[in-house]
């Protein structure tokens, strides 16, 4: 009897141990796991670069700094005359007015010769100037059939075409739309081709063609052209 209740207990005893064996088994196993999925939700340091990668790294920023250097050395540096900057270039200058001729002795002239005169010396900018020598003119047209009116008024051919250009260009700037007659360029040609100079004269009829200007005839200034060629073809023969 005492026997069987021994072998109970050891029986009882061995089962209860293997039990807690498996227990602690399972429990270890658990634990484990725990520590594997802890392990693995933690990041990782990332990788040492190898010492390959790290070398191939430098060489390429050693290459990249000797390629800017051989860039920046290629380029050509400003000589001195280059870097200094350049200075701005100059507003074009109004242009001038023409230059009056010294005052001729018209002493010999009348009364409307003589003022008209005095006002285109003492005249001041060039629509003035333009109106002065106009009138001068005028007066010199008016007494051709005397020579030194004549002689006085078809000097002043050249002169007067440069200043109705430069009175033109101001009135221009003011009245766009302004309109001009060819009286001057009328009167001188005519003075120019009494006097012998044809050639002039039909240089200032074409002048006046150029600005449109009409000489008051019918035929305008390209009819006064073919008046004077028959002059000086007269004249010649």
């Amino acid at each position: 009897m005492f026997k069987i209740l021994v072998i109970i207990l050891l029986v009882a005893a061995g089962i209860f141990l293997y039990n807690r064996a498996q227990r602690l088994a399972k429990e270890e196993r658990e634990e484990a796991l725990k520590l594997k999925d802890r392990a693995s939700a933690m990041p990782q340091a990332p990788q040492a670069e190898t010492e390959s990668e790290t070398q191939k790294g430098h060489q390429s920023v050693d290459l990249d700094f000797a390629e800017t250097k051989e860039q920046a050395e290629s380029k050509p540096q400003p000589s001195a005359e280059q870097a200094v900057p350049e200075s701005p270039e100059p507003e074009p200058e109004p242009e001038p007015e023409p230059v009056k001729a010294a005052a001729p002795d018209v002493s010999w002239g009348n009364i409307t010769l003589k003022r008209a005169m005095e006002q285109y010396q003492a005249s001041e900018g060039a629509i003035e100037a333009h109106d002065a020598l106009l009138a001068v003119i005028g007066e010199c047209y008016k007494q051709r059939k005397n020579s030194k009116y004549l002689q006085l008024g078809q000097e002043y051919d050249t002169a007067y075409s440069a200043l109705f250009a430069a009175s033109r260009e101001k009135v221009l700037s003011k009245s766009p739309k302004a309109e001009f007659k060819g009286i001057g360029f009328m009167q001188l040609s005519t003075l120019c081709s009494d006097a012998g100079r044809f050639d002039a004269a039909i240089a200032l009829c074409n002048k006046a063609i150029e600005y449109g200007l009409q000489d008051g005839t019918v035929t305008g200034f390209e009819g006064r052209i073919k008046r004077i060629e028959k002059a000086r073809d007269k004249a010649l023969a």
